[in-house]
């Protein structure tokens, strides 16, 4: 298998182109440790050059963050210490060469998807509730070690991305006051929480389920959710779809798998047969997503393989409804990657490969796929890189649950938008 990665990858990836928060002090002293966990920070086969952030067993205190002035490293990641307890969740940044782990977030959360910003100070993070499960959106200064949310009360961003606009927006999908979700601007630093503050941006009339805003720049992708009906019975297709906010022009990229609509492979109650969690390459010519597909087992969420697809602006800006690049849809799971990875228990077993992103900094990482390989239902979820040499490496801690991942990407190349 790595003889294959090693001659496909370069080809195919590079083809297209809660409550209020507060101190350090008076969140993270309390943090539920994990019990017999050796080393939190030193995987298997690496070292890291930080100061360990490691639970006591005896006391679970983690342990103070460190002092840091902007988040360092290649890529960002939540990681549950307690496989299974979302409200173990923190936010790690690291090296792709498992190198500089450091801790972020001073209060252990259900926190998930997020985004470093472009002077890499601060963090846009999706956190839930305990007590109602609404999502909602805190930003993380890394400095000062504070932490505070910027969604209203009233808005649920369970479902949703987020990401920065610029150095002042914050962009992200909620549901507000019980209306479907849309898209959403707020500044960083406004910690009033009113509805009337935030700044609504077209995305058409159906529900938007995530965001991916390419900072520095007028475009982000989503995935808008679409219903469908086959066999009598209806269902939610999320597509993903491309669109610019200066312009208000946007166009549809994909249409998840027409053929595909086994809901038998979801345990969950939500059935969502489509296509999640887009991510821009660096050159905005291509979108990585996660797709629903069959025959590789059931899940809350169903089974997800990597993908990407190529991006022509042209066609956005010249307000064709499609602008997917002709046959560039790849599914990077099936023709890259070895879909086995090792369970809790000792087995092996297919898992599914979600938030995936192209690299999007040059060097040694130029080219490579950054992942998230999961199995919710047991309490699995690795942070893994594959290399254009078709190197696999897990970047985070074995036993640990990863649930989320993102490359730190202060700008995007915008030679190629107009």
């Amino acid at each position: 298998m790595t003889r294959h990665l090693h001659f496909a990858l370069p080809v195919v990836l590079v083809a297209c182109g809660g409550g209020e928060g507060g101190s350090a002090a008076e969140a993270g002293a309390g943090a539920p440790g994990a019990p017999g966990e050796a080393g939190l920070d030193a995987g298997a086969g690496r070292t890291s050059d930080a100061q360990p952030n490691t639970p006591d067993a005896a006391t679970g205190d983690i342990g103070p963050l460190p002092s840091l002035e902007a988040v360092s490293g290649d890529l960002t990641f939540v990681e549950r210490f307690r496989a299974g307890a979302p409200e173990t969740g923190h936010l790690y940044s690291i090296q792709t060469d498992g190198n500089l782990r450091l801790r972020l977030t001073a209060e252990a959360a259900d926190w998930g998807a997020h985004a470093v910003g472009p002077d890499r100070r601060y963090i846009a993070a999706l956190r839930r509730r305990p007590d109602d499960g609404f999502g909602e959106v805190w930003i993380i200064d890394v400095s000062r070690h504070e932490a505070w949310p910027i969604s209203p009360s009233t808005c649920d961003a369970r479902a949703g991305g987020v990401g920065w606009r610029d150095q002042v927006q914050v962009m992200f999908s909620a549901s507000c006051d019980g209306q479907p979700a849309g898209v959403y601007l707020a500044a960083f630093e406004d910690r009033t929480r009113d509805a009337s503050h935030l700044l609504a941006v077209p995305a058409g009339a159906e529900p938007v389920r995530e965001v991916f805003p390419a900072v520095g720049t007028s475009l982000f992708a989503y995935a808008a959710d679409h219903e469908v009906c086959s066999g009598g019975r209806c269902f939610l297709k999320p597509q993903i779809w491309v669109a610019d906010v200066d312009s208000d022009v946007r166009c549809q990229l994909t249409d998840g798998d027409l053929g595909f609509d086994d809901a038998e492979t979801f345990t969950g109650a939500d059935v969502l047969l489509g296509d999640r969690q887009p991510a821009f390459s660096v050159d905005l010519r291509a979108v990585t997503f996660a797709r629903n597909v069959g025959g590789k087992g059931a899940g809350p969420e169903g089974h997800f393989d990597a993908f990407r697809i190529g991006v022509d602006l042209g066609a956005l800006y010249g307000g064709r409804p499609t602008c997917a690049m002709t046959a560039s849809e790849t599914d990077l799971t099936a023709r890259l990657l070895d879909d086995a990875y090792r369970l809790p228990g000792g087995e092996s077993g297919p898992a599914s490969e979600t938030y995936p992103q192209l690299a999007t900094a040059g060097g040694a990482i130029a080219g490579g796929l950054l992942f998230v390989a999961r199995r919710p239902e047991l309490g699995f979820g690795e942070v893994v890189f594959v290399d254009l040499t078709g190197t696999k490496t897990t970047l985070s801690t074995p036993g640990a649950e990863a649930v989320a991942a993102r490359w730190i990407t202060p700008q995007f190349d915008t030679s190629g938008i107009r």
